[in-house]
């Protein structure tokens, strides 16, 4: 952590933007249309969990937030749930899936 900070002091313009958990989680559940309660579900939903794991993919862009940090707000998801859902998105948007890519889009349109 030290590394980092002392790296936002070196290059000022690295510094993430101020965005808060709860206002991220806003901004998906806008695009995706669906309420907190669904995306901080446990549903395996494909409709629900695409927005959850992207989610946790924006939060870790926009925040200094932990994992941890991260999963709490998802009903108490731990740090792995929230790592693996950020590599599957990486992986998603690699393979070009054209819904995570097209939420992804949306959500970073909105900021």
């Amino acid at each position: 952590m030290i590394i980092v900070q002392a790296s936002y002091w070196i290059y000022p313009g690295l510094r993430p933007a101020h965005y808060s958990l709860e206002d991220i989680l806003d901004l998906v559940c806008q695009a995706s249309k669906l309420s907190k309660e669904l995306i901080c579900s446990r549903s395996r939903y494909r409709c629900h969990v695409i927005p959850r794991q992207v989610y946790c993919y924006i939060a870790k862009l926009k925040t200094v937030s932990t994992h941890e940090e991260i999963g709490k707000l998802l009903d108490g998801y731990n740090h792995s749930t929230v790592t693996y859902s950020i590599q599957s998105v990486n992986d998603k948007l690699d393979v070009r899936d054209k819904d995570v890519k097209e939420l992804v889009e949306t959500v970073k349109k909105m900021f």
